[in-house]
C-alpha cells in the first residue's frame, strides 16, 4: 500500500491539511477534524476531489473553544 498523500486548502482564514488515498475507486481523507470519503468521477481528479471532500470536513467541524454557553437573562 502506498503512502497517503497530503492536501492543503486555505479556508476562513487558515490553513486546513488532511491525508488522503485512493482506494478501489474513491477518495478517502482523513484527518484531525474528522474523515470522509467520495466517488472518484472516471477520469477525474483525486486531488480536487480531496480538496472538495476536506472542505466539507471543515465545514462540519466546529471547534470547542468556539461553542460557547449562551447567557440567559433572568
Amino acid at each position: 500500500m502506498a503512502e497517503p498523500k497530503t492536501v492543503k486548502i486555505v479556508e476562513r482564514g487558515m490553513l486546513w491539511n488532511a491525508c488522503y488515498d485512493v482506494r478501489d475507486g474513491e477518495v478517502v481523507v482523513f484527518g484531525a477534524y474528522g474523515s470522509d470519503r467520495a466517488t472518484l468521477p472516471r477520469k477525474g481528479d483525486p486531488v480536487a476531489v480531496a480538496k472538495d471532500v476536506l472542505r466539507g470536513l471543515v465545514d462540519r467541524w466546529e471547534p470547542a473553544s468556539a461553542r460557547r454557553p449562551v447567557k440567559r437573562r433572568p
